[in-house]
C-alpha cells in the first residue's frame, strides 16, 4: 500500500512539472504573433497558459490542470513588415511577460525540491524502521 505522504510528494512534483512544461511553451512562443481577432487557426496567436493546481479529497495531494490565461488573446504590437498585419500595420502579439514566467519557474522549482526532499525525507524514516526492527 502507498503511504500518503508519498502520494501527496509525488502528486506536488507532476504539479511541479506540469507548470515548467506550461511556462516553457509560453516563453518559446513569447514572439509568436497573430493576426489581429483571429479565433482559430494558423492565423491566431497563441494562447498564453497558466496551470492551476487544486487540492484532491480525500486522499490528498494536489491536481493540476493547464488552462487558458486570463484575460484570453494578445496585446495589439505594431509590426506593418508581418503577413498577419492588420491595415494599420498591427499584430496580436500572445499575452506572456518573461518576468512572470520567469517566477513560475522559480516557484515550480523550489516547489519539486521542496516535494523531492519529502521523498528524500519519508526513504530515510522507512530505513531508519527497518533498522530498528531488524
Amino acid at each position: 500500500m502507498v503511504s500518503t505522504t508519498l502520494t501527496n510528494a509525488l502528486s506536488g512534483l507532476t504539479a511541479a512539472t506540469t507548470r515548467v512544461g506550461a511556462t516553457s511553451n509560453n516563453i518559446a512562443n513569447q514572439r509568436t504573433v497573430g493576426k489581429p481577432g483571429a479565433t482559430e487557426g494558423s492565423e491566431q496567436v497563441y494562447q498564453a497558459r497558466d496551470v492551476v493546481q487544486s487540492s484532491v479529497e480525500p486522499s490528498g495531494g494536489t491536481r493540476a490542470q493547464v488552462v487558458n490565461r486570463q484575460p484570453e488573446g494578445g496585446l495589439l504590437a505594431y509590426d506593418p513588415t508581418s503577413p498577419l498585419a492588420n491595415d494599420e500595420g498591427l499584430v496580436e502579439a500572445p499575452n506572456v511577460d518573461l518576468g512572470r514566467e520567469f517566477t513560475d519557474l522559480i516557484q515550480s522549482k523550489n516547489a519539486y525540491s521542496a516535494n523531492l526532499k519529502v521523498l528524500q525525507t519519508q526513504e530515510d524514516l522507512e530505513r531508519e524502521v527497518t533498522d530498528i526492527i531488524s
